[in-house]
C-alpha cells in the first residue's frame, strides 16, 4: 500500500514495514518499527489546528455532535493521533495531517466510540471502521453521524421544526413590551467601595 502525502511523494504505510523477531516459545513475531505516534507527534500543528476548532463551536461543529456526549473530544486531535499512528516520524506526520492523506484497507475500531469521533476522522482518510459502545444513545449518535444526509431536506426538516414550535416559544419568552426574547443574560451588580454614591443609589 502506497498513501500520498501533500507534496505527491508517495510514502509507505508503517503496516506494510513489518519486522520479523523470535518470540520467547520460539515463534516468530512480526514487529513493526515505532510510528510517529510513539516517536514524534507534531504536538504543535496539533494544538494550532485544534484552538481553531474549539474556539468557535458553533461553527466548527460536527456531526458527531447531533446529540450532547460527555467528553467530547476534538476532530482535530484525533486526526493527528490516527495519522501520526500510520507514519513513521514527527515531518511526515506534520504533513499527513495538513494535506489529503489517506490510507485505504486500514480498519479503526473503537470498543468505547462514544458519539464517534473516532469513526468519523478515520473515514475522512480511508480508513474502514468498527465502533462500539455500551450506550445505546452513543450508537444511534454515531449512525447518524457517519450517515449520508441531503442538505436540503434537512433543511426544509430544521425549517418545519421551526414553524411548528416558534409561536409558543415566543410567546413563553416575552419582554414585558411583548416582543419575543433572543437571549437572557443574568448579571450581578456589586457595590464599588471606591466610588462616590449618594442617597438613592445606596437605596438601590
Amino acid at each position: 500500500m502506497r498513501v500520498a502525502t501533500g507534496r505527491g511523494r508517495p510514502r509507505r504505510c508503517l503496516a506494510q514495514e513489518a519486522r520479523t523477531s523470535v518470540g520467547p516459545q520460539g515463534d516468530t513475531v512480526q514487529m513493526r518499527p515505532p510510528a510517529a505516534l510513539e516517536s514524534g507527534f507534531p504536538v504543535g500543528v496539533v494544538n494550532a489546528a485544534a484552538e481553531a476548532e474549539s474556539w468557535r463551536k458553533e461553527v466548527h461543529r460536527p456531526a458527531t455532535h447531533t446529540h450532547k456526549w460527555w467528553a467530547q473530544r476534538l476532530g482535530t486531535v484525533f486526526r493527528g493521533l490516527l495519522t501520526s499512528s500510520l507514519v513513521a516520524d514527527e515531518q511526515t506526520a506534520a504533513t499527513a495531517f495538513r494535506s489529503a492523506f489517506r490510507s485505504a484497507g486500514t480498519v479503526v475500531y473503537d470498543p468505547f466510540a462514544g458519539s464517534g469521533t473516532t469513526l468519523v476522522e478515520a473515514l475522512k482518510i480511508g480508513c474502514k471502521v468498527i465502533g462500539q459502545d455500551i450506550n445505546p444513545v452513543a450508537t444511534l449518535v454515531q449512525r447518524q453521524a457517519v450517515a449520508k444526509w441531503d442538505p436540503l431536506a434537512l433543511d426544509a426538516a430544521f425549517a418545519e421544526v421551526e414553524r411548528a414550535v416558534q409561536p409558543e416559544v415566543e410567546a413563553i419568552h416575552q419582554t414585558v413590551t411583548g416582543e419575543p426574547v433572543l437571549y437572557y443574560f443574568w448579571v450581578a451588580q456589586a457595590p464599588c467601595p471606591a466610588c462616590p454614591s449618594d442617597g438613592a443609589e445606596s437605596a438601590r
